[in-house]
């Protein structure tokens, strides 16, 4: 913790901590500093390109920011797919909220840059019994999948889900909206297959959206 607290210190906004906070429930609020996330972008980003391989391997999870600046350099760092598939394995056990998953997942670029060898890892993912590293999974598929040319691969594992925590069915919901919104036709017919949860919470998530059906559409 020194070491990123170091790196972090004169960015500390204890405003933003609770605001934070808020958007974290239940989180320790020790065990965050405050760091909004263009610095930490930027920080990870340093990381990566300095010493990647030594911050990895020191690694820290006490803290929220270096939670996150783990993840971040993973997505950062110029190294080959499998050793970045090698530490984001090791990494996803250490996720233990929503925003850390989500921002995370959104900085491993290189789980869409090939697809094909990712996706194994990814069903692996998404049945884990941690709730974050499912998560990470169906997130994984909402950043990099919901595509043209993967979208019925992504309805069919969609269809084999079941209910289970809040963090993990509200990813499920946003990745079905999202199929929704992005391929109306195609997925439409798997709204009812949908665990009731999910579904509902589905429901609610496309509602909530003011984007037409055509607005986002995705090719490759």
């Amino acid at each position: 913790m020194n070491r990123v607290y170091d790196l972090l210190k004169d960015h500390i906004d204890e405003k933003y901590k609770q605001f934070n906070l808020k958007l974290i429930p239940n989180y320790a609020p020790e065990r965050m500093l405050g760091v909004r996330m263009p610095i930490l972008r930027k920080t990870a980003k340093e990381l990566a390109k300095k010493d990647s391989e030594t911050f990895l391997q020191t690694a820290d999870f006490s803290t929220y920011e270096s939670t996150m600046l783990f993840g971040m350099v993973i997505g950062y760092a110029a190294m080959p797919y499998d050793e970045k598939m090698k530490v984001t394995q090791f990494f996803l056990p250490y996720i233990d909220n929503w925003a850390v998953c989500d921002c995370v997942c959104g900085t491993l670029k290189f789980l869409g840059q090939e697809k094909e060898r990712s996706l194994i890892y990814i069903k692996e993912w998404i049945d884990a019994s941690h709730e974050y590293t499912a998560r990470f999974g169906l997130v994984s598929l909402l950043q990099y999948y919901v595509t043209e040319a993967w979208i019925e691969t992504v309805l069919t594992i969609i269809q084999g889900l079941s209910d289970r925590e809040y963090y993990f069915n509200m990813a499920a919901a946003w990745l079905f909206a999202e199929c929704m919104i992005c391929y109306p036709k195609q997925s439409e017919p798997y709204l009812d297959t949908l665990p009731s949860e999910i579904r509902k919470l589905a429901l609610r998530k496309i509602k909530e959206s003011r984007r037409s059906p055509a607005s986002k559409h995705k090719s490759k």
